[in-house]
């Protein structure tokens, strides 16, 4: 089979670490087909270096029956879709890592397959929709073991109290924030849009990615769209995408500067009165 021709858009990005690609392996991409499918989005939208992720709970790190069969699961799916890759997309850099779900105090982190790329970061997220009492704690933690916490989709969660309160004190600890491309443009609902450019506006995001699960959009164009639409909103995408590459390479990210998000005459309304 000849290779698909690989002619990206150039959107800005050029790194998604955060989709569920592997075939079969979680709630993502159910065969190899869908793969490719998932994988031709990201080659238009300019990706071309992926780390494909898939869901692990830290609580079956302890239970080596659970974790034997995780692991034998996954490297199946990673070698299919590493095969899709080399026949349709060659020149698609690859790379493997997990989505660790910090149900359970996680000690230890060394099997590579749990690390974005065979790097020292391992992204994680917490349990359910609530920023659980000692998250904090978690993430401290993830850093203990030797790994730097990437903390996925903060904007998704229901904060406890203050979301940018909480936002700092976990990087305090040493974690980084990963906030969803289809967030910043409203693919999650508006609660979620809010929480996502209220991080931004503030510098508190260090990565954009995808968690793309192989249907719809990436939302990889769009997100680039929006940040150049607005006021030094381009010297931010590059940023933050020299920061994935930057994780690629095991460096920690360089410092995002707050952006201006222009709001909606509504949203300025509602603003104005709370403040009063």
């Amino acid at each position: 089979m000849v290779g698909s021709p690989f002619h990206p858009v150039m959107s800005g990005f050029t790194v998604d670490f955060h989709n569920h690609l592997l075939p079969g392996a979680d709630d993502g991409v159910e065969d190899a087909g869908e793969a490719r499918l998932a994988l031709e989005a990201f080659a238009g939208a300019g990706i071309s270096k992926i780390v494909a992720t898939v869901h692990v709970d830290a609580s079956i790190l302890e239970r080596a029956s659970a974790w034997d069969e995780w692991t034998s699961r996954t490297d199946v799916a990673w070698a299919s879709l590493r095969e899709v890759a080399r026949k349709a997309y060659p020149r698609l850099q690859l790379f493997r890592g997990a989505e660790l779900k910090l149900d359970a105090h996680a000690s230890d982190l060394s099997d590579e397959r749990l690390s974005l790329g065979d790097t020292p970061f391992v992204l994680v997220e917490f349990p359910g929709r609530m920023i659980p009492v000692f998250a904090a704690r978690l993430l401290h933690e993830v850093r203990a073991a030797g790994r730097i916490p990437v903390l996925a989709h903060p904007e998704r969660y229901i904060s406890r109290q203050d979301l940018l309160t909480e936002a700092r004190e976990w990087r305090g600890v040493g974690a980084y924030l990963q906030v969803n491309h289809g967030s910043i443009v409203g693919a999650y609902g508006s609660r979620v849009q809010s929480a996502a450019r209220e991080l931004l506006e503030n510098g508190l995001v260090d990565y954009l990615s995808s968690d793309f699960h192989g249907r719809g959009s990436p939302w990889v164009e769009e997100s680039a769209d929006f940040l150049e639409s607005l006021e030094g909103g381009a010297e931010v995408l590059s940023t933050l995408d020299g920061n994935a590459q930057r994780l690629l390479r095991g460096k920690e990210p360089r410092p995002v500067a707050p952006l201006r998000v222009r709001r909606g005459a509504l949203a300025r309304l509602r603003n104005w009165f709370g403040a009063a």
